[in-house]
């Protein structure tokens, strides 16, 4: 008596293909989360650029202001001298 084992190709295959299939998607997620927090990033450092520059900008203005501030003081002695 012969005892032959036959594999059954096509539950592996179907196997392997739902396999490759998820593989495929599961790197699609990751592909897209990598893109998402890439571009979060950068909006972040923008905002944090921006914020950079006003504050710089608002400096700027104090200085001026009290460089202003200092010029009218000085006007204002001279005058009453």
């Amino acid at each position: 008596m012969w005892c032959v084992l036959t594999p059954q190709p096509p539950l592996d295959w179907q196997d392997q293909e739902l396999e490759q299939q998820q593989e495929q998607e599961q790197q699609l997620e990751q592909e897209l989360e990598q893109e998402l927090e890439q571009q979060e990033q950068q909006q972040e450092q923008e905002q944090e650029q921006q914020q950079q520059q006003q504050q710089e900008q608002q400096q700027q203005q104090q200085q001026q202001q009290e460089l202003e501030l200092e010029q009218q003081q000085r006007s204002w002695s001279w005058s009453w001298k």
